[in-house]
């Protein structure tokens, strides 16, 4: 894991369908036809040979999967809900992604409109969800969904975009000019456990309201490991280019809020973490 300066930023950029729906466009009252729908992703008949292709619309998740090489894969082409944006709301200081219908809390912190939640949106993955902590549904409620830092694309509602290094360096300024050290005035001021004795809740001063949600790494088996719920958590960066060092496979950057500490860093691990998104 390496740290990320102001002095390092120029140097780095900034990280078939069934015919009746594809016929459909942006109609939401599409109902598919008898046998190509499931309740849940669970509910999905076994991808057989003889299944090769076929496509189901999956309700919970308000999208298509197709039965390839024996598993069921997300169609992120047919998506219909990825056109939609986020409405908000600067009397109640309030997004709601039109994606989900489902309402965040947000912030102005200098020129900024941060989310001041971490996003909870459905995002499949080729075949994988997007987790919560320890595969803990109430996890996402309470600490959002955590999203892979490699090949990341924003998923953000429209009109809202994830923050690049700048962004992140401009936030860390705002909370520097309240708190020694910053991160108190970013964290939450309870969720946070005792460090050496001393308590390390926040003071929210900036009302980023930031909980100690933890992260994951997944090997190149697939295991995962959930680490430092209550001490630490990570938010990504987006960054158009991950940065090359000679010799070296490619880094991805992200946030580190880490006890009373925050950085900008960036890994070659498999990293899941959060998503903050700010107003276009």
């Amino acid at each position: 894991m390496m740290s990320l300066s102001r002095s390092m930023l120029p140097f780095i950029g900034a990280l078939a369908a069934l015919t009746a729906l594809a016929a459909c466009g942006d109609d939401d009252s599409f109902i598919p036809g008898e046998g190509s729908v499931a309740k849940t992703k669970a509910d999905l008949p076994d991808c057989i040979d003889a299944r090769e292709g076929e496509v189901y619309f999956v309700e919970e998740d308000g999208a298509e999967f197709k039965c390839k090489n024996g598993e069921w894969y997300y169609e992120r082409t047919t998506d219909n809900r990825n056109k939609k944006g986020g409405e908000y709301d600067p009397a109640t200081g309030t997004l709601t992604d039109l994606r989900d219908n489902r309402t965040y809390r947000t912030v102005k912190i200098g020129d900024q409109i941060w989310m001041a939640e971490n996003l909870k949106y459905r995002q499949y993955f080729q075949t994988e969800l997007a987790p919560c902590y320890d595969d803990l549904e109430e996890n996402c409620d309470k600490y959002g969904r955590m999203y892979p830092l490699q090949g990341i694309r924003s998923i953000c509602p429209k009109g809202w975009h994830l923050p690049d290094s700048t962004e992140y360096l401009n936030l860390f300024d705002a909370a520097g000019e309240l708190q020694d050290p910053p991160a108190m005035a970013l964290k939450a001021a309870d969720g946070w456990a005792d460090y050496e004795g001393e308590s390390l809740n926040g003071t929210d001063d900036l009302g980023f309201s930031l909980l100690a949600g933890g992260y994951m790494v997944k090997d190149t088996s697939g295991n995962k490991d959930y680490i430092g719920e209550g001490e630490s958590t990570i938010l990504i960066v987006d960054e158009m280019k991950a940065m090359q060092i000679p010799g070296a496979r490619t880094y991805f950057y992200f946030a580190l809020f880490q006890n009373d500490k925050i950085s900008l860093s960036a890994t070659q691990l498999n990293y899941y973490a959060y998503m903050r998104c700010v107003k276009d």
